[in-house]
């Protein structure tokens, strides 16, 4: 459980007495490593796992067909930690996507983008080169939620008492950034999200008049009002920011598209909440404000919503690595992705995924932020 400490500082207890937080999560499990950070003190591990399908090849698909789930995969990582270390406490990393078959049957709760001309496009997911779905779909959240579902009764009654919580992930990269956000595609134009824009429109205007103010456009109403195109999105009059006389119409489109993100996040950890009685924790990677700071990055990825996650009740935890930026030996300092003390005067703990790598790292993960040399 989380409580607030005299000083303000949220901290971490497990079975009555303060935890430090210190975790070690990684992608590619190995008894010796476990064994080394229990040897040094650490007993929180995480991992990657999924109640449906994962993406980057993380895990193994788990939801094979509409009937069935393979949790072997799970079992298998579950038991590597345990006997590495008994006295371990589990942070399972769930990856919620959709399976290949699941996309087949729906192929209109796809995530789409703009590919020019007034043409939308399903987009394919690299490297596994499948489709994804959109979060707007209420078909997609309703299927995904009963996955989840069986997922942590399949967990709780298998390990619960070594199990500390879930960590919801999703999107580009796990940490809920908007799908094709950094291969430069821009998403998402199916209809469940142009369904849910719409409605979002008329709750935020009211009237068809006070849109027509707003977007200064003469024959707009909540039932015609279309996304804004990619070449709406990408011209900007300010620079990063955005002039609400010429771009009402994209400044709407950019708070919807945050707002869904975090309506995803929390709509899935009000899951791990109630399937746990409130007994474990439910966190996510959000918030990416500084290290999202482009002009069309921090828009697309999705993570302008920050303060209504901060409010939201089922969240217990954010996380980011550090960030890629300034790691060379003039201005090696990095920095925190984003605003902790804000996630701190909220009752949550922060995560500080510490994704610094030597140049002795090997095999595809490793790659990513990867030191060049020894110097």
């Amino acid at each position: 459980m989380i409580e607030i400490k005299r000083d303000g500082i949220p901290s971490l207890y497990i079975g009555g007495r303060e935890n430090s937080s210190l975790a070690y999560m990684t992608y590619e499990p190995c008894e010796k490593y476990f064994k080394q950070f229990a040897e040094a003190g650490v007993h929180i591990y995480s991992f990657s796992a999924t109640p449906t399908e994962s993406a980057y090849g993380l895990s193994k698909t788990c939801w094979v067909s509409p009937d069935k789930f393979d949790y072997s995969q799970f079992d298998e990582r579950v038991e590597k930690i345990l006997r590495a270390d008994p006295k371990a406490h589990l942070l399972p990393r769930l990856y919620l996507s959709s399976p290949a078959w699941w996309d087949k049957k729906y192929p209109d709760e796809l995530v789409t983008y703009d590919a020019g001309g007034g043409k939308y496009k399903l987009l394919f997911h690299h490297p596994e080169d499948k489709n994804v779905p959109s979060w707007a779909s209420k078909k997609w959240r309703k299927d995904t939620k009963k996955a989840l579902e069986k997922f942590i009764d399949y967990a709780e009654k298998k390990y619960g008492k070594r199990i500390l919580g879930y960590h919801i992930a999703s999107g580009t990269t796990e940490e809920w950034m908007m799908w094709g956000v950094h291969e430069g595609f821009w998403t998402d134009y199916s209809k469940p999200v142009l369904e849910l824009f719409r409605k979002y429109l008329k709750k935020k205007y009211r009237t068809v008049e006070n849109l027509r103010k707003a977007w200064k456009e003469k024959n707009i109403d909540f039932e015609n009002a279309s996304l804004p195109t990619k070449e709406e999105r990408r011209k900007t009059y300010l620079g990063i920011l955005r002039n609400p006389e010429k771009e009402q119409k994209v400044i709407d489109f950019y708070f919807f598209l945050s707002e869904l993100v975090v309506d995803t996040i929390c709509y899935f950890a009000k899951i791990v909440k109630e399937k746990t009685d409130n007994k474990k924790l439910a966190g996510t990677f959000y918030g990416y404000v500084f290290q999202l700071a482009g002009k069309h990055h921090l828009q697309n990825g999705g993570h302008l919503a920050i303060k209504k996650l901060l409010n939201c009740k089922y969240i217990d935890f954010l996380c980011s690595p550090t960030s890629y930026y300034f790691r060379t030996i003039k201005n090696g300092y990095s920095h925190f992705m984003s605003l902790t003390d804000s996630v701190k005067l909220h009752g949550k703990l922060w995560f500080d995924e510490n994704d610094i790598r030597t140049y002795l790292s090997k095999g595809k993960i490793g790659l990513w932020g990867k030191g060049k040399n020894f110097e």
